[in-house]
């Protein structure tokens, strides 16, 4: 006699996404909810708001716009930030004039030391941010250096003893830096009246430089106790009888009153603020520990959190969530 066991066959149910054991899981990028061990749409699993349009870059380095309270969610993930304002008032380079010398951004000076050639290139929008090309050319007649500064000395109020960070994006899309001794970002400190009272020089950043968008910031605390303004500016200097042909792309140029920069907020001659962003968990448990997996691969805890309170934005210092759990 032939004898058939059956057992129930569990192998072909797929594993949930969320980890064992959670209550709660939010996948960002893959647009999956998670509440009590069931798959909600977004709107039973969070709650936002934000009360102005926001950038947020995805994997390629594009900077993708989002409404007034839509989340910034890209495939690197949600963004958070608190609320910043950007200081500079023409960060998109507003009514720049290709040319030599040509017109440059209202608001925007440039000195240009040693004899070279400067002038105007194209403007235009790159990975989606404005920008504006600005050259130097020729044999330099002296040891000296060219200084571009995005506002006015008197154009940014500042205190004291406040910490700023200053971030740019930079580029070089023709020329090299043959030549070049360094390129730094650097924040002079000014007066009630309109004059220098020290520069804060920021690190070398010329090896750095290539034809592809990279940020550089600096992060200063004033120290001259007079400071009434300050003043953003990229140094390049150079040595006599250097030969140099080069064409550099600026866009994002941004002043913030903090120690991080944040995603960049485009001004276009007046400052601008950001919004914070406010996200609630509609988690089933009243007070729960979370955890975040980021898009830098690292892991952060935020423990006891109440059901009805937004996420604190500081704990992800910039970075994407990928999963939330708790």
């Amino acid at each position: 006699m032939l004898r058939l066991a059956l057992s129930p066959v569990t192998g072909n149910r797929p594993a949930p996404w969320w980890p064992p054991g959670a209550l709660y899981a939010a996948d960002f990028p893959l647009g999956r909810y998670m509440r009590a061990g069931t798959g909600v749409p977004a709107a039973e699993a969070i709650s936002f708001s934000r009360a102005s349009s926001k950038l947020a870059p995805d994997l390629a380095g594009n900077f993708l716009i989002f409404a007034p309270d839509m989340p910034a969610i890209t495939d690197r993930g949600l963004l958070l930030e608190p609320a910043r304002t950007n200081s500079i008032r023409n960060s998109a380079g507003m009514g720049a004039l290709a040319g030599t010398p040509g017109t440059l951004p209202t608001n925007w000076t440039r000195f240009v030391g040693g004899g070279l050639t400067a002038g105007v290139g194209s403007t235009g929008s790159e990975r989606g941010l404005p920008y504006v090309d600005l050259t130097l050319a020729g044999t330099s007649s002296s040891a000296n250096g060219t200084q571009i500064s995005f506002d006015s000395p008197t154009g940014i109020p500042a205190l004291g003893g406040q910490t700023w960070t200053q971030s740019v994006f930079l580029s070089l899309p023709a020329g090299t830096m043959t030549n070049i001794n360094f390129v730094r970002i650097n924040l002079i400190e000014i007066a009630a009246g309109g004059s220098a009272l020290g520069t804060l020089y920021g690190t070398n950043i010329r090896d750095s430089l290539s034809a592809t968008p990279q940020r550089f910031s600096e992060t200063q605390t004033l120290i001259q106790p007079s400071t009434a303004y300050v003043r953003p500016v990229i140094e390049i200097a150079y040595g006599s009888a250097a030969a140099i042909t080069l064409t550099l792309r600026v866009a994002g140029g941004q002043m913030e009153l903090g120690s991080t920069f944040t995603s960049p907020i485009v001004t276009t001659g007046t400052i601008a603020t950001r919004a914070d962003d406010s996200l609630v968990l509609a988690h089933p448990a009243a007070s729960f520990d979370a955890a975040a997996v980021l898009d830098t691969g690292s892991v952060v805890s935020l423990l006891g959190h109440m059901q009805a309170t937004p996420l604190p934005v500081g704990w992800l210092n910039g970075a994407c969530i990928r999963l939330l759990t708790g």
